[in-house]
């Protein structure tokens, strides 16, 4: 007897225990939220057992996966610094929680949707729900219709056909398990952002949690500047600008290869075609910086500044759809649009060669790449882009990284 055969049968037999109903159910809800293995292994031999028990065992499992992924929606949204990096950590799936995020933050309920039907790992879309504060409402719609739609009809497949299915599961035992953890694999990888046949793979895109990345290859896609490049991967644009020998105004151009390196000197090495020179990127001229940071808009704070692990690096701020966004201080438009997968229409201003602020998730720009901007000058109106929700996501970074928009801020933001 076959290794998958005899697992298969032992599962058999233990679906025809009078607790199985149990089983069933605790496994439901714990896989939505941490446990590795789906239900799926319970409830197909259980309706096999007790076909005309199909439909209660398929409203068992989807009750307590739903219930399971309001638990994980909850480690996400109260609890992700404390249980759910960590977990993510533990489960090894640190950068496909990432790449979930990515989805999420794009498509937010067609992603949780399509997840709760397909075999990719609904806890890292649980998580990444309460972690990016998907409203509760549309979180369950999605979640009832993913698991229900999945379990229902692998229910009613086995009611209806059943004895034909267990005569091919119990004759192609081996092909048929095999082939799932197949799919099951690469599914995984394609999330994770791998490939086995690159030499080198490119550098992850994390967006929204931040990660300092320093390694790898980025390559320029048609609108995108250094800067959005250097936010994107958590660096000094000048770092990159010295280990790739780009000189000031720093221009780029759509198929160039950016390494992500650390530089090892520092000065930038520049090539022309007639010699090679080290010089210092001048320092940009700017207006003077008011002594006073502004804040962007009005509203009240809906999420907070996190300083560890790869939670939010800005602040949250709630409002009406369509009102202003106003530049926090003096400066220059270094980026404008919609490149940043998880930022949706962004704005990004260089106030000097130390301090960049950014502005995401906009209805509207008013600004392009190139322009200056005084303090309290409207460059954007709040939206929802790239969000599941209307609000402001507003960055502040010093030397390329991220600090408390708070510390700068003056103390009082209205909350209405």
């Amino acid at each position: 007897m076959t290794f998958f055969r005899h697992l298969y049968l032992k599962v058999v037999n233990l679906s025809k225990h009078h607790h199985a109903p149990y089983y069933l159910a605790g496994v439901s809800f714990v896989e939505s939220s941490f446990f590795p293995i789906p239900p799926d292994v319970i409830l197909i031999p259980m309706v096999l057992g007790k076909p005309l028990k199909a439909w209660q065992y398929a409203t068992i499992t989807t009750i307590s996966s739903i219930l399971g992924g309001l638990l994980g929606y909850a480690i996400g949204y109260y609890f992700f610094e404390l249980i759910g990096e960590p977990m993510v950590k533990a489960l090894g799936y640190q950068v496909a929680y990432l790449r979930v995020v990515e989805w999420f933050s794009h498509y937010g309920f067609y992603a949780l949707l399509i997840a709760g039907f397909t075999p990719i790992p609904y806890k890292l879309f649980t998580i990444a729900s309460g972690a990016a504060q998907m409203l509760l409402f549309p979180f369950i719609i999605a979640s009832v219709i993913g698991r229900g739609c999945r379990f229902f009809l692998v229910a009613g497949l086995l009611r209806y056909f059943g004895m034909k299915v267990e005569k091919v599961i119990l004759k192609y035992i081996d092909i048929i398990a095999w082939s799932s953890l197949a799919i099951v694999m690469v599914i995984f990888l394609f999330i994770s952002g791998c490939s086995l046949f690159s030499k080198q793979a490119p550098a992850p895109v994390v967006e929204m949690q931040y990660e300092v990345i320093t390694k790898g290859v980025h390559v320029v896609q048609p609108g995108e500047s250094l800067y959005a490049i250097a936010w994107r991967y958590g660096r000094d644009y000048r770092e990159i600008a010295q280990v790739n020998a780009i000189a000031a105004p720093y221009v780029i151009h759509p198929g160039q290869k950016i390494a992500l390196k650390k530089p090892t000197a520092v000065e930038v090495k520049t090539t022309t075609r007639s010699s090679s020179v080290k010089m210092t990127p001048p320092a940009t001229p700017f207006p003077k910086q008011a002594k006073q940071w502004a804040w962007p808009t009005q509203g009240k704070i809906i999420k907070h500044y996190q300083s560890k692990g790869i939670g939010l690096k800005g602040i949250d701020i709630q409002g009406e759809y369509g009102s202003n966004i106003m530049a926090t201080n003096h400066g220059k438009v270094v980026y404008a649009g919609e490149g940043l997968r998880g930022y949706g229409l962004l704005v990004i201003v260089k106030h000097d060669d130390t301090y960049l602020s950014a502005y995401a998730h906009n209805s509207k720009l008013f600004v392009k790449e190139g322009d200056p901007i005084k303090q309290g000058q409207v460059i954007a109106a709040m939206g929802k882009s790239g969000a599941d929700r209307v609000k402001l996501h507003f960055q502040i970074r010093k030397n390329g990284q991220p600090v408390d928009p708070l510390n700068l801020l003056p103390a009082f933001v209205s909350n209405s």
